[in-house]
């Protein structure tokens, strides 16, 4: 399991951030090949955006990622 909490630039244009549009595009592709990276290699990426509240956010993503293991029969020890 990887963790990754994603911020604003993740996904908006702001100027502050970088000059130009092609930045955004390089960072969403980044992140696009990081996710299927992790999925071809059996990680399951846990990703918690700017706008979640991380203390409500990981715990259930943590949960459900359970169910879908115990539902295969996988161990988590």
């Amino acid at each position: 399991m990887a963790l990754e909490v994603q911020e604003a630039q993740h996904r908006h244009h702001n100027t502050s951030w970088y000059k130009d549009v092609k930045k955004l595009e390089d960072i969403v592709n980044r992140d696009r090949k990081k996710r299927i990276l992790c999925q071809l290699n059996g990680i399951y990426l846990l990703e918690v955006w700017y706008d979640e509240n991380p203390e409500i956010t990981i715990p259930k993503k943590i949960y459900k990622f359970k169910e879908c293991i115990d539902r295969k029969h996988f161990n988590l020890d």
